[in-house]
């Protein structure tokens, strides 16, 4: 497909494959894509279950939209 891809923002639990997979696969097309990752548990509580470290650009749930607005604003402007 054409186009840019700023963001990623999955969760990092999903039915299919994880959140995690899904941005590799879409990395390798869109390397200048961005990646945030979501979910409900803690990155601690991840870590303990085996899941691999996801980064700086976690986002733990519940989120306000102003809370999700500025953390999705301040990964578009990191530098690259």
């Amino acid at each position: 497909f054409s186009g840019t891809i700023d963001l990623l923002l999955t969760d990092v639990f999903l039915p299919e494959m994880s959140g995690q997979e899904m941005a590799q696969l879409l990395l390798v097309q869109r390397p200048e894509m961005r990646v945030a990752f979501m979910s409900g548990y803690s990155k601690e509580i991840m870590a303990s279950g085996g899941m691999p470290d996801l980064g700086l650009n976690f986002l733990q749930k519940p989120l306000t939209p102003l809370r999700l607005t500025e953390e999705v604003r301040s990964i578009l402007d990191q530098k690259r």
